[in-house]
C-alpha cells in the first residue's frame, strides 16, 4: 500500500474529548490535516481540548456534542460535520465505555451500535461508485476481541463484534468498488481512564476484584505511543488490515495471523469432521426441567421447545413477540403433551420487556433450569439496530437475568444456558457484516463468561449452538437483507442452490448437545448431520489470537 498522506485530510473523531481520542485528534494535525471534528458527549472537557488544539495548530478543530449511544444525535451530529466541512475524509470510530456492571447496556450501544451507524453513515458518504471521494474507516477494537477475560464478557463480546463486522465489511471487492479503505485498530493496556477503578467495571464483583489484582502491577503504554502506532497504522496499512499495539512499541499488522486464525473456524462449516470429540460430562437428564426459550413461537425456538417437552421436560415457557403464532404453537404443544407449556409475550430488544417476562416465569415455576437465548433477527438493513438489541442485547439481558437466578454460590440451583450464534460466527460475510458481528459478540460474550471457575463456583453450564443453514424463515428473502442491495442480490444468488438441513435435524443436534456437552463447550450443527463439539477447534483460533496479546 502506498504511504497514505495525512495532509489536508478532514477527519471525524468519536470520543475525541479525552484520552486515546484526543491524542488522535493532536496526531493527525501535528501531520498536517486541514480540519479535525471531536464529537463526545462530554461537553465542557471536549470544548477545553478543542480550545487547547486551535491554539496550538490554529482553528481547524471544531467540537460538536454527541451521545454515541442515541441514534437522532449520530445523524445530526454527523449531518452537521458534512454541512461544515463538506467532506469527511477520515472517520476514527473510537468512542468507547468499558462497563459490565449495571449501565453495560449503555456501554453497547456505544461500542457496538454507534460504531455500525457512524461507518453506514460514513460509508454512504464516500464510496465512490455513488458520488464519493473515498476515504477511511478505522474502527477501533481491543486486544479484548483477541483474548478472553471472565470478568468482562459483555465488553470482550462487544469489541470481537467490531472485529468481526470490520472484517466482513472490508472483504474484496469492497475497496475496489467504493474507495473506502477499512482498518481495525486494537490497543492494548494503556494510561487512560478507561482503565481506572477496573474492580467496579466487572458484572461480578469478585472477578472485578481480581483484575484489578492481576492488573495492580501491569505496566500500561503510554497514550503518545498508542497514538504513533495509530499513525503509522493509517499511513501504511492495507485495506482490511489489523493492527495491535502494545508496550510501547511499534504498530504490528496482525491480518495475517487473525486470517490464520478465521481460516480455522471458517473451514468448520465447509466440511464435517468424522472424528468426533470425546465428551466426558455426564449425560444431562431434561426431565422435569423447566425450560425458558426466548423467540420460541416458530423456527427453531419452536423446536427446540417442543424437543423438550418430548424429552420429559416438566415445564417450557415461550418467550416472542409473535403473540398469535405463540399462543397457536402453545396450544398446540399442550394439545400433543398436556398441560406443560405457557406462551409470554416479549420484545427481545426491550429491557422492560425483558424484566417482566423473565420474572413471569419465575414466578409462574418458582425455578427455571434452562435458558434458551434463540430469538433472533438477521437484517443489516433498516432495522439493523433492532436487530442487534435482539441478538446482542437481549440475549446479555437474559443471561445475565438467568446468572443471577441460577448460581449456587448464591442460593441458586444450577443450571443451563445456551445462547445461540450462528455459523455467521465462524465465517466473513461481506453482506451481512452487522448481523456476523452481533453473532460474533454472541461466541466471544460466552467463551469469556464460561471461563473457569465459573461452572465449578456457579453451578450453570453455559455453552454456544451454532446452527449452519436451515430451513426456516429467516433465511426467506435474502436480497433486501444486506445494507448493500448489490451484495444482497449476490448473496441470494449464492444461496440458490443451497441445501438447508431441516429444522427438526438441527432441533435433533441441540438435544444431544445439551445431553452431552460440556460447560463452555461450542456446537456446530449442519447439514443434517450429529451435533459436533467445535470447542477444540475454536480454542485453537482463539490461541492464536490470545498469543499477539502480552
Amino acid at each position: 500500500m502506498a504511504l497514505q498522506d495525512i495532509q489536508n485530510k478532514t477527519v471525524l473523531v468519536t470520543g475525541g474529548a479525552t484520552g486515546l481520542g484526543a491524542k488522535y485528534a493532536e496526531s493527525f494535525l501535528k501531520h498536517g490535516a486541514k480540519s479535525v471534528a471531536i464529537l463526545d458527549i462530554a461537553e465542557d472537557v471536549g470544548k477545553a481540548t478543542t480550545e487547547r488544539l486551535n491554539k496550538t495548530y490554529g482553528s481547524k478543530v471544531v467540537f460538536i456534542k454527541c451521545d454515541v449511544s442515541k441514534e437522532d444525535d449520530i445523524t445530526k451530529a454527523f449531518d452537521a460535520v458534512v454541512a461544515q466541512f463538506k467532506q469527511v475524509d477520515v472517520l476514527i470510530n473510537n468512542a468507547g465505555v468499558m462497563i459490565d456492571a449495571q449501565a453495560w447496556r449503555l456501554a453497547s450501544d456505544v461500542n457496538w451500535q454507534g460504531l455500525v451507524s457512524f461507518t453506514l453513515k460514513t460509508v454512504k458518504h464516500m464510496r465512490k461508485d455513488e458520488g464519493g471521494a473515498g476515504g477511511t474507516i478505522v474502527n477501533i477494537a481491543s486486544t479484548a476481541a483477541l483474548s478472553r477475560v471472565n470478568a468482562l464478557p459483555i465488553y470482550c463480546g462487544s469489541k470481537s463484534a467490531v472485529l468481526h463486522f470490520s472484517q466482513c465489511l472490508a472483504l474484496p471487492p469492497f475497496f475496489e468498488t467504493t474507495g473506502i479503505r477499512v482498518m481495525v485498530f486494537c490497543p492494548n493496556a494503556t494510561d487512560t481512564a478507561l482503565l481506572h477503578n477496573i474492580e467496579l467495571r466487572s458484572y461480578d464483583p469478585k472477578l472485578g476484584a481480581a483484575l484489578a489484582a492481576d492488573l495492580v502491577d501491569a505496566v500500561f503504554q503510554t497514550s503518545d505511543s498508542a497514538a504513533k502506532a495509530f499513525i503509522e497504522m493509517f499511513q501504511t496499512g492495507a485495506p482490511g488490515s489489523i493492527w495491535l499495539s502494545q508496550d510501547n512499541r511499534p504498530a504490528q499488522n496482525i491480518t495475517a495471523t487473525v486470517d490464520s486464525a478465521f481460516q480455522k473456524l471458517e473451514a468448520l462449516s465447509c466440511y464435517f469432521r468424522k472424528q468426533r470429540v470425546k465428551v466426558t460430562m455426564a449425560l444431562q437428564d431434561i426431565q422435569n426441567k423447566t425450560v425458558l426459550v426466548t423467540g420460541g413461537a416458530t423456527g427453531l425456538g419452536a423446536k427446540y421447545a417442543e424437543s423438550f417437552v418430548k424429552h420429559g421436560a416438566k415445564s417450557v415457557a415461550i418467550l416472542d413477540i409473535a403473540e398469535d403464532v405463540g399462543k397457536a404453537t402453545t396450544e398446540r404443544l399442550n394439545k400433543t403433551y398436556g398441560n406443560k407449556v405457557v406462551f409470554i409475550k416479549c420484545d427481545a430488544s426491550k429491557e422492560d420487556n425483558i424484566t417482566k417476562a423473565f420474572d413471569a416465569v419465575v414466578a409462574q415455576f418458582k425455578h427455571v433450569d434452562v435458558v434458551i437465548n434463540n430469538a433472533g433477527v438477521m437484517t443489516d438493513a433498516q432495522a439493523w439496530r433492532l436487530a442487534s438489541d435482539v441478538n446482542w442485547q437481549g440475549l446479555v439481558s437474559f443471561t445475565l437475568k438467568a446468572v443471577k437466578h441460577m448460581r449456587k454460590d448464591e442460593g441458586g440451583a444450577g443450571g443451563t444456558i445456551i445462547n445461540i450464534a450462528s455459523t455467521a460466527a465462524l465465517t466473513r460475510s461481506n453482506a451481512l457484516p452487522i448481523y456476523c458481528g452481533s453473532k460474533s459478540a454472541v461466541m466471544h460474550f460466552s467463551q469469556c463468561l464460561a471461563l473457569p471457575p465459573f461452572f465449578e463456583t456457579t453451578g450453570i453450564r453455559v455453552m454456544v449452538f451454532c446452527p449452519g443453514p436451515t430451513d426456516t424463515a429467516l433465511l426467506q428473502n435474502l436480497g433486501p437483507r444486506s445494507y448493500d442491495p448489490k451484495l444482497g442480490a449476490a448473496l441470494e444468488a449464492d444461496f440458490k442452490d443451497v441445501v438447508y438441513q431441516t429444522s427438526d435435524s438441527a432441533a435433533k443436534a441441540f438435544i444431544e448437545m445439551f445431553q452431552t456437552g460440556a460447560p463452555g463447550s461450542i456446537w456446530l450443527s449442519q447439514d443434517n448431520r450429529p451435533a459436533q463439539d467445535i470447542t477444540a477447534t475454536v480454542d485453537s483460533a482463539f490461541q492464536t489470537l490470545e498469543a499477539l496479546v502480552q
